[in-house]
């Protein structure tokens, strides 16, 4: 059930969860988070879910890449809208497979992914009235935007 969330105490939670596995793979995360940031009406347990989600994926772009960075950041737009964002310097997504990222069961990974991560959490950002974007080139990197509107 939403309810008024901390979000960027959210997000570090979270990041402590997979922080030492990324370095593990020599792959740097930095926290952008916007300073005094507004508690949020949002699910926290499907939010975290759809950081792991999008950052399980980042960490996958960055298989063959060397100084691998993920970054994740918070800003409030006008007040009215919570931007959340997961970047990477990975290997980026094809033009082609960008408009089906989100289709259920579509994965690029082959027998290692299910195709319902980015589904899942595309199904949460819209049940929660925001939208979802991805911004994506070949060998530079994806930028994955949550947008989430006030809520009374």
């Amino acid at each position: 059930e939403p309810q008024r969330v901390n979000v960027n105490a959210a997000i570090m939670a979270e990041c402590e969860v997979f922080k030492t596995d990324l370095e593990q793979d020599g792959i740097k995360l930095e926290l952008n988070l916007a300073p005094d940031l507004p508690h949020w009406v949002v699910n926290e347990t499907e939010l975290q879910r759809a950081i792991r989600n999008l950052v399980v994926n980042a960490k996958y772009a960055l298989k063959k890449i060397e100084n691998g960075c993920i970054k994740i950041s918070s800003e409030l737009y006008e007040l009215h809208r919570l931007f959340i964002r997961i970047t990477d310097n990975g290997c980026g997504i094809d033009k082609d497979n960008l408009n089906k990222i989100f289709d259920l069961f579509y994965t690029t990974k082959g027998m290692d992914g299910s195709g319902l991560g980015l589904a899942s959490v595309k199904k949460f950002v819209e049940s929660s009235g925001g939208k979802i974007s991805v911004v994506s080139q070949v060998d530079v990197g994806s930028v994955f935007s949550m947008v989430f509107p006030e809520t009374c």
